[in-house]
């Protein structure tokens, strides 16, 4: 692969150059302007978690981390993975474009496998469970995004089902009814090792087409991001010696995990009066990857031996769609106000893989046998809400929640090596196909009661009725001949919340909280027949009968937190400690058959510290600071899942950021440098802490930047150190490959901004 080592040493020189010009700027000629020309107080930062309209972080009683629009920028953030391993008790488990898990506090017992177990919202719209086989959350690209609110503990009086551990909330930017503007961004790196050139293009523009009534604004990208995989099929002996026998195609590919983000979003305002605003917002994204980003643990860091398809020569890739569509309605009645969120969303995804390694126990061979998995959903949401805005002790809001969620998984395993060698003789191996159908419903509510000046008293509670189908059929050899099955649940239940917040002074708070959270169980059919072959009844090579119902799991969270500030604001801090007590978790494991089960695993509790804030050391520097401490164990035996005292997997016991600005004037241009520097601990992909650790890294990114007029002009380097760490390891034995940290990317984006 050729390399480019003149372009990749200019950029370093660049960066280097520029940021020892500005270190030494006063040396070399860069004139410093007064230093009162910068802020001498760190700014408020606005959240609206609480749903009760826009709040100063530093005055909400819980435990919240907030990514502004000005650290997206600085940054260069894009994506999920560019943020939530920095934020204190949240990891981020990525396995390919638009396929993640998002944990937060420590509930996590099978990341990969198991429905989410954190909500993912865009504004009011929760698209969590909306990734591949409803395990995952899509990953939406940064662009035009205002801040991002992280709020840890369980949500599920406000936010309802999938939000035990957290909610995460990406706020995008609304159409300003009073300027027109715009920009063009675009951007230019390079990844070293095994990957190449990456690039950008973004285009944002907001028209007021009537002003102070009606605006529309309009957002559109283009990411082309490099892979730094290799599928070395045709260069491994062992997949060559299996290919000759089984009559499969081995190929080299270069840049596998290679991927294509191409999306936008359009949204209209219309605020014909004072009270009565509308928000119209359509979103798509289309991503495209080719080849599977991991490499096989036997075979090296970046290299993985996976067949291609020998009837159309393809390899293994990844397709997803998502279209969101929401209309938000605010209506001021004075004593209160009216928000009612409705949201259509559509999504579609497509895996095709490799699934011989799978059959190497079964079948006693690594065949060329391909899986394809396709997941397709559709959702409506709608959510009505009021709360109080009245000079009163007594404060509410109080809400009516409707989903529906239509979501169809298919599966399709078939033979593809040459039709000569097929020990199957030509028979259908596997297809099959789930239709699930789920309607919940929910009212929910909070009272507040300022009982003093200093002292608040919150209660919550929210009251959910489900009911859950499937409808199921499928053929082949691998389920032992046609089947068919429907099944059907339904629950109801409560969860609830109390808070209580004290203010001694305008700059401190203290509260003590304990809420609930819970997610939605669901219906199990017969295991096929292969998967129980001696006839037992348990599933061979589990020896565990499998369960007729995944019940819902639910937690109990206990929360002490502080938050306080300087007399002069210029530093700031927020700090939590926690205790979750979560039963009913759902755990997965895979028998002899290759078919992976779920069960309920008992109980386990998390605890944990979490530190956050930042401080104006001076009118230019400025430092950003979190680390965060869990604990997470089985609290209970699960005969054949885990055992009490067993680790909960895919949690690091530690993380820490520390982030570093200087900011500059160089005649007459602001310009900014930043250093930012983060740790991860190590951790397991099982309860058994069997196999190789996972995690256990650290990363520098350096980024500078300089306002020229209307330019904007950045560079930076991510991942300065090239650390090849792990992030997260396929649990699978048969088939043991990671995930790791992008190599070392640098690069320069610019950007023009016109307008108002």
């Amino acid at each position: 692969m050729v390399k480019h080592p003149l372009r990749k040493g200019a950029i370093f020189g660049l960066a280097a150059a520029v940021s020892l010009a500005c270190i030494t700027g006063t040396a070399t000629g860069w004139a410093q302007e007064p230093e009162q020309q910068y802020p001498n107080t760190l700014e408020e930062v606005i959240v609206t978690a609480q749903k009760r309209g826009y709040e100063n972080l530093q005055d909400v009683a819980m435990s919240a981390a907030v990514i502004s629009k000005e650290i997206i920028d600085l940054k260069q953030l894009v994506g999920m993975g560019d943020y939530l391993r920095t934020i204190p008790s949240v990891t981020f488990q990525d396995y390919g474009a638009g396929r993640s898990t998002i944990i937060i506090r420590g509930i996590s017992a099978d990341p990969q496998e198991a429905n989410e177990t954190s909500s993912v919202y865009i504004n009011e719209t929760p698209i969590s469970g909306m990734g591949d086989f409803e395990t995952s959350s899509p990953d939406l690209k940064l662009v035009d995004i205002n801040r991002i609110e992280i709020l840890r503990g369980p949500q599920g009086t406000l936010y309802g089902a999938s939000s035990l551990g957290g909610t995460v909330r990406i706020i995008t930017e609304e159409p300003q009814l009073d300027a027109f503007n715009g920009s063009l961004a675009g951007s230019w790196s390079y990844t070293d090792d095994l990957g190449s050139d990456n690039y950008d293009l973004q285009g944002i523009i907001n028209i007021p087409l009537k002003e102070d009534v009606f605006a529309i604004r309009a957002v559109a990208y283009y990411f082309d991001n490099s892979g730094f995989y290799q599928n070395i099929a045709a260069s491994d002996p062992d997949k060559v010696a299996s290919a000759e026998e089984t009559g499969a195609l081995v190929l080299n590919r270069n840049n596998m995990g290679a991927s294509t983000y191409s999306g936008g979003r359009i949204a209209a305002l219309w605020a014909p009066t004072d009270e009565l605003s509308l928000n119209l917002m359509f979103l798509a994204q289309k991503i495209e990857q080719e080849g599977r980003p991991i490499g096989d643990l036997a075979l090296g860091e970046f290299e993985h031996a996976r067949y291609s398809r020998y009837s159309t020569g393809r390899g293994e890739y990844m397709n997803d769609h998502l279209n969101i569509t929401t209309l938000l309605v605010n209506y001021d009645f004075g004593p209160v106000a009216l928000v009612s969120s409705s949201s259509w969303n559509d999504y579609d995804n497509e895996d095709d893989q490799d699934f011989g390694k799978f059959s190497v126990d079964f079948l006693g061979a690594d065949y060329p046998i391909f899986l394809n998995n396709s997941t397709t959903t559709d959702v409506f949401v709608q959510e009505i809400r009021v709360d109080s805005q009245w000079d009163n002790p007594l404060q509410f809001l109080a809400g009516l929640y409707y989903e529906n969620r239509d979501l169809t998984w298919a599966q399709f395993v078939n033979w593809d090596g040459d039709p000569a060698f097929d020990i199957f003789g030509g028979e259908l191996l596997l297809d099959g196909e789930q239709m699930s159908f789920t309607k919940q419903k929910a009212v929910f509510g909070e009272l507040s009661w300022r009982f003093t000046d200093q002292l608040v008293g919150t209660a919550g509670m929210r009251y959910f009725d489900y009911s859950k189908s499937f409808d199921f059929i499928g053929d082949g050899i691998f389920f032992g001949g046609p089947v068919s099955e429907s099944l059907s649940t339904d629950e109801n239940g409560e969860t609830y919340k109390l808070n209580l917040a004290y203010t001694p002074t305008d700059r401190s708070l203290y509260y003590v909280q304990w809420s609930q959270g819970f997610r939605l169980g669901e219906p199990f059919g017969s295991p096929p027949a292969v998967c129980d072959l001696d006839g037992d009844g348990l599933i061979d090579g589990l020896g565990i009968a499998a369960q007729e119902q995944l019940n819902s799991d639910t937690l109990d969270s206990y929360e002490v937190g502080a938050k306080l500030a300087s007399s002069d604001d210029r530093v700031n801090l927020r700090t939590a400690v926690f205790y979750n007590q979560w039963s009913e978790i759902p755990v997965t494991r895979t028998g002899d058959c290759g078919f992976i089960f779920l069960f309920n695993a008992g109980e386990a509790k998390t605890s944990g510290v979490e530190l956050e804030g930042s401080a104006q050391l001076s009118s230019q520097w400025r430092l950003d600071f979190s680390a965060g401490y869990l604990d997470g164990k089985l609290t209970r035996d699960a005969p054949g899942l885990g055992n009490d005292g067993d680790r909960l997997p895919g949690i690091p016991k530690y993380n820490a950021a520390l982030g570093l600005q200087y900011d500059f004037r160089y005649r007459g241009h602001d310009g900014y440098l930043r250093g930012d520097l983060a740790t991860v601990g190590g951790f397991y992909n099982n309860l058994q802490e069997e196999g190789e650790e996972i995690g256990d890294y650290t990363t520098l990114n350096l980024a500078s930047g300089i306002q020229l007029g209307q330019f904007d002009m950045q560079l930076f380097i991510n991942n300065v150190t090239n650390s090849h760490a792990t992030t997260w390891i396929d649990q699978r034995p048969e088939f043991p490959s990671a995930y790791r940290l992008r190599p070392r990317t640098a690069g320069v984006s610019l950007r023009y901004t016109f307008g108002e």
